[in-house]
């Protein structure tokens, strides 16, 4: 299907395969439903952005102004992020909608300056959104927060001890979501069982012989499985680790959980709040039930269900916003 009917390549190719290509508007409706913008396609487009977003000619001469495509730790590495799929409500729409976002820094600093948007959805795909952030204010970027994490002492030594029982620690991909006027960070910590490769076996035992050519056994640690073993959530300053997204939600926003980085042992009771209006649920159960939100969401995706994705994105931001107002009202009273 042709996206746009002047790019003078698909031309060319529709003219050899008349049969192969068809517009746009003849797609099926549930085909459309699952559309993508492209990665790869947007990973350039960020990378070119990082200079052309300079509009002042003397500027974009002295290139006064360039950004960056922020590095994150992954799998104990530093890495450029990589851009990622994501449910969010853009500012000034009504509706949570499906995007492909990339963060930027300035050049040589870690403060995130602004981030881009590629739309997903209906009569939007295709649109790119730059969203510019004030200078005046310091914003935390990816490798900013990475630092916070290692400088926690109960998670870093957390994370030591598990590298120190014969597991590979794995530090996944560091998600920047925006939530209405603040961002929050959210990177799962997965743990892999350390299997070293296996001797290779020779014929006969013993040395090798000019005329052994078995190749050597493979390495059997491709067929580990990592395992999600904790989640860490920053927001407004504070950087948590609990075994589940659940229980970071709850801690993070419960002024009574206490500024600890880790999970408590044991784990505390939950102490059920009563929210003025007709929302009588305790702050545990909206914990729960975001949680619920946010596994129907990745079960969602994982299925290429978007629209599901979306509504469900839709409820677990209405039920965060639901939990944070419940917890400051029992705060101020």
């Amino acid at each position: 299907y042709r996206m746009d009917l002047k790019d003078p390549l698909v031309a060319v190719y529709a003219e050899f395969f008349p049969r192969l290509f068809r517009p746009l508007e003849e797609m099926p409706e549930d085909l459309r439903a699952h559309l993508r913008y492209p990665k790869d396609l947007f990973k350039y487009q960020a990378m070119l952005y990082r200079s052309y977003h300079m509009q002042d000619v003397q500027t974009f001469y002295n290139q006064e102004d360039l950004w960056e495509i922020p590095n994150e730790i992954y799998s104990g590495q530093a890495q450029m992020m990589e851009p990622y799929y994501i449910i969010v409500k853009l500012p000034g729409e009504k509706r949570e909608e499906f995007l492909l976002m990339v963060p930027f820094t300035p050049a040589r600093k870690d403060n995130m300056i602004g981030w881009l948007a590629a739309r997903c959805d209906g009569a939007s795909y295709g649109d790119l959104l730059v969203y510019m952030l004030p200078k005046d204010r310091l914003i935390f970027g990816p490798m900013q927060i990475e630092a916070r994490i290692d400088q926690q002492p109960e998670i870093s030594s957390r994370l030591t001890l598990w590298g120190q029982r014969g597991s590979e620690v794995i530090r996944g991909n560091l998600l920047v979501i925006p939530i209405e006027r603040s961002f929050l960070y959210v990177e799962p910590i997965y743990l892999q069982a350390r299997q070293e490769p296996e001797i290779p076996a020779f014929p006969g035992g013993g040395l090798p012989t000019e005329d052994w050519s078995r190749p050597p056994r493979r390495d059997i640690r491709s067929a580990a499985i990592p395992e999600l073993k904790q989640v860490i959530v920053a927001f407004a300053g504070q950087v948590i680790m609990r075994d589940t997204f659940e229980e970071a939600l709850f801690d993070l926003f419960d002024p009574d959980a206490g500024s600890g980085a880790l999970s408590p042992e044991p784990a505390a009771r939950r102490v059920p709040i009563a929210p003025s209006g007709s929302d009588l649920r305790s702050a545990a159960e909206m914990a729960a039930e975001a949680e619920a939100h946010y596994q129907r969401v990745r079960t969602s995706l994982q299925q290429w269900d978007w629209a599901g994705a979306g509504e469900e994105m839709e409820a677990l931001e209405n039920t965060i916003k639901t939990l944070r107002k419940a917890l400051e009202e029992e705060k101020t009273n």
